[in-house]
């Protein structure tokens, strides 16, 4: 890929930022391309060192407030000439799309509050057989004192299949919330790429 070709790419693929800051970024790796043509480098061994412009944009954009984006692609699409019929559709359609779109979020969200609630069950229900586990400590060494070793013995091993159990459910807790916060990282990239190829499109047709 050459230098020119990279350049735009990225610009397209930016378009979801404010232009100042695409300047800048488009500045930054037109210096760095330079820099290692000037040392000696071919250009397209200087453009594939840069890095790939889907990857340096889904960085920006998971870089990126979600609200930025937002207000990116309504000033962007505040100045240029809107079409008259596509908001008379948009106007029409309110109706059926509306309550979808309103249903899907509402979906989503029931399912990852769902998700919180369990995982933060099983950091609740771990936590009380750890409790329990401290209180057969003493419970046990009352009976090893009055001479009941075997009742001590199933005490302090009830309490130790606790901990046991506690352990288990806070790794599978633990696995829960990682995955859970991944996969709403995920959500949100997807929606910043559906806004931002939406900006792309409208960028191009420019």
């Amino acid at each position: 890929m050459s230098r020119e070709i990279f350049l735009q790419t990225l610009r397209r693929k930016l378009a979801f930022l404010p232009q100042n800051e695409i300047e800048e970024r488009i500045a930054f790796y037109a210096e760095i391309i330079d820099e290692r043509m000037a040392d000696g480098m071919s250009e397209n061994d200087a453009v594939a060192a840069a890095g790939s412009p889907d990857e340096i944009a889904q960085q920006m954009m998971c870089e990126t407030p979600f609200k930025k984006i937002i207000s990116e692609n309504v000033k962007s699409k505040s100045t240029k000439n809107w079409n008259p019929r596509k908001t008379a559709l948009i106007l029409l359609t309110i109706p059926l799309w509306a309550p979808l779109a309103f249903a899907l979020t509402i979906f989503t969200g029931a399912i990852f509050f769902s998700i919180w609630i369990i995982a933060f069950a099983l950091m609740f229900a771990a936590a009380l057989c750890l409790f329990s586990f401290i209180l057969s400590i003493p419970q046990s060494i009352e009976f090893f004192k009055e001479g009941a070793t075997a009742a001590g013995i199933f005490i302090l091993g009830e309490g130790l299949c606790g901990t046991g159990l506690a352990i288990l459910v806070l790794s599978f807790s633990d696995s829960i919330i990682s995955k859970t916060k991944e996969l709403s990282n995920k959500l949100v990239l997807k929606v910043k790429s559906f806004v931002a190829k939406k900006e792309n499109r409208s960028y191009h047709e420019a």
